[in-house]
């Protein structure tokens, strides 16, 4: 399972920078957006949004892009069946540092590379661009089909390295490659970690261990775990920070918040 964390310490520091002024571009948020399969139509999302202060993109009767009072990122993908519930969180990652950041989510928490979510198909965009918007992506179409989608090509280039990774439950994680240098200063945004609930979590910390001394000698990734007792904080390499919990564990936090 998953659960996202923020930092309340948001409130009282200063934002990371929305620009870099050296090349006059925005960066790039380091949590890209959330996907939540919604059990309703369009019409109740959007309702549900606007009620709630959020702010809707772009969309149709299969998917609405929306935006938190606070400016997270959010995909609605409309379900006719199955609850309301998180699907996928998506994390943008600096493409030169992408294939070991998909090596340590495979080998320390036991991820596979799995093909692309339904939702996510020509469609739809795969990542929120800053103030540029959406950047749409091809992954899962037939050459054949691509070829009625050069208008989109354009800009979609780099999301083929686009990775999609799933756990025994929970939601999918994707990860989405961005140019180097564009990721805003992870020690300075809202977002403070990901909850991974392991089933075994003293097998789990060892593979954790294990992965991350094949990584270590990485010039683009640097990933490192904190262990005390039952649970573990980890580093996926790029700054992104995962709390690793057993099933007591999880349950006491649960009952704590």
């Amino acid at each position: 399972g998953l659960e996202l964390k923020v930092d309340p310490a948001v409130l009282t520091r200063r934002p990371p920078s929305p620009v870099n002024f050296k090349t006059n571009l925005a960066y790039i948020h380091p949590l890209n957006f959330i996907q939540v399969g919604f059990h309703g139509k369009a019409g109740e999302a959007l309702n549900a949004v606007q009620e709630a202060g959020g702010s809707s993109l772009i969309g149709d009767a299969e998917y609405l892009d929306v935006q938190s009072p606070r400016g997270i990122q959010l995909r609605v993908a409309m379900r006719q069946q199955g609850e309301t519930k998180v699907e996928l969180v998506s994390f943008n990652v600096e493409e030169q540092a992408l294939d070991d950041v998909k090596r340590f989510y495979i080998r320390a928490l036991g991820f596979k590379e799995a093909r692309s979510p339904e939702v996510l198909s020509e469609r739809c965009p795969t990542r929120w661009g800053g103030e540029g918007g959406w950047d749409w992506a091809v992954d899962g179409v037939s050459d054949e089909e691509e070829v009625e989608l050069e208008v989109q090509k354009s800009s979609t280039s780099n999301q083929k390295l686009s990775a999609y990774l799933e756990g025994q439950g929970g939601p999918t994680v994707l990860l989405a490659p961005v140019p180097d240098g564009r990721l805003q200063d992870t020690d300075l945004d809202e977002f403070e970690s990901v909850v991974v609930l392991a089933p075994d979590i003293q097998a789990t910390m060892q593979d954790a261990e294990k992965a991350i001394e094949e990584l270590r000698g990485g010039a683009s990734s640097r990933p490192s775990m904190e262990a005390s007792g039952s649970t573990a904080i980890l580093n996926d390499g790029v700054g992104n920070m995962i709390s690793l919990l057993g099933a007591a564990a999880f349950e006491q936090s649960l009952q704590s918040a």
